[in-house]
């Protein structure tokens, strides 16, 4: 079940794009533009993708137990959450520190965009099982 995946990408990247464009404000009423360029590349290839790595990773783990209880569904779901605040406090960590961690940041950001796209492949082959089968099992 890929939908709650594909909603968590849609609303990360729309969040990072209105954060993107509130941290280019000031430098372009500033007419610092050479700056306002250089914060806007960096932001667009880190925040964009650290924000929907953080928000996918929710969605998988809502994606893997859509099938389960409400129960299961949302300690799964705490789970997620809990593991999206994670790569997003480690990503902020390294990113204050020196070019060296910045750079270890960016690295650790894009595997982790493989790491999802392998996820995605997997969730995508998830299937309910049929009512009878379940209602037997019971």
């Amino acid at each position: 079940m890929t939908n709650p995946m594909i909603y968590m990408i849609t609303i990360a990247i729309g969040f990072a794009e209105i954060e993107n464009v509130m941290f280019l404000i000031d430098p372009m009423i500033k007419n610092k533009m050479i700056f306002g360029l250089l914060t806007g590349n960096m932001r667009f290839i880190g925040a964009t993708l650290l924000h929907t790595v953080s928000s996918v990773t929710i969605g998988m783990f809502i994606g893997f137990n859509f099938y389960d209880s409400k129960l299961k569904k949302f300690i799964w779901t705490i789970a997620g959450l809990i593991c999206a605040i994670i790569v997003h406090s480690l990503f902020n960590f390294f990113m204050a520190g020196s070019s060296q961690n910045s750079f270890m940041a960016l690295e650790g950001i894009w595997i982790l965009v493989i790491i999802v796209l392998l996820l995605f492949e997997r969730i995508k082959n998830i299937k309910i099982r049929p009512i009878k089968k379940m209602l037997t099992s019971s």
